[in-house]
C-alpha cells in the first residue's frame, strides 16, 4: 500500500554489516572535508618522518652529500619505497583496521536489526537496545551513494542507512529528498 504522497512517513529495516562501514569510511576520508584533512595530517606526518630520514642520512659516510649522485639516487628510491609503503597504510590498511576494530569492540550497537521511520521533522530509531530519535537539527551534512545515505553528525560520526532497506528506489530517493531539503532550508534560514 504505498502512496505518492512525498509527506508520507518512510520505514526501513536493516543491519550494518563491515561492508556498509568500510564503505562509509572510504567515502568519509575520500570525499568530506574532515576526512580529508585528517588524511592531509597523515600525509604530512609521513613527509616529515622522511625529511627526519633524510636529515639523519645526510652525513652517510657512503651515501650522504658527500657523493651527490649516490645520495640523490638513494633518496629517490628510499623516498618512492617510503612513500608507497605510507600511501598504501593510509589509504588501504587504515579502513580496514578500524574496521576490524569495530568488529572486536563490545560496542557493536550498530550491527544490530534496526528498524527506522524518516519523519518531515526527524528519524525514529529503534534496536534491540532502545528507541531513540533524531531530529534533523542534529544532522550537519548529508551524502547519497549508490549503496547507502550518510547523515553526518560532526566529526568522523554518521548514521549510514543503506538503501537495501528501504522497500524501493523511490522510497530511498524521498528519504534522501527530505533530509536534504530540511538542511537547505536551514542554510537559507541561518
Amino acid at each position: 500500500m504505498h502512496s505518492d504522497d512525498p509527506t508520507r512517513d518512510i520505514g526501513a529495516r536493516f543491519t550494518l554489516t563491515g561492508t556498509d562501514y568500510e564503505h562509509y569510511l572510504r567515502y568519509f576520508y575520500a570525499h568530506t572535508m574532515t576526512g580529508r584533512r585528517h588524511m592531509r595530517r597523515l600525509y604530512a606526518i609521513g613527509v616529515a618522518a622522511f625529511l627526519l630520514f633524510v636529515w639523519r642520512e645526510y652525513d652517510h659516510p657512503k651515501f650522504g652529500i658527500a657523493h651527490p649522485a649516490y645520495f640523490a639516487s638513494y633518496m629517490i628510491i628510499s623516498g618512492a619505497l617510503l612513500g608507497g609503503g605510507y600511501w598504501y597504510a593510509v589509504s588501504r590498511l587504515w579502513p580496514s583496521i578500524a574496521q576490524a576494530a569495530l568488529r572486536m569492540s563490545p560496542q557493536k550497537g550498530m550491527f544490530t536489526e534496526t528498524d527506522i521511520v524518516i519523519e518531515n521533522e526527524g528519524m525514529n530509531v529503534e534496536t534491540h537496545q532502545g528507541v531513540g530519535r533524531l531530529d534533523w537539527e542534529n544532522v550537519a551534512d548529508v551524502a547519497e551513494t549508490p549503496d547507502a545515505i550518510y547523515l553526518f553528525m560532526g566529526g568522523i560520526n554518521a548514521f549510514i542507512i543503506p538503501k537495501r532497506a528501504f522497500s524501493s528506489d523511490a522510497d530511498s530517493a524521498l528519504a534522501f529528498a527530505r533530509v536534504e531539503a530540511y538542511l537547505e532550508l536551514e542554510d537559507e534560514n541561518s
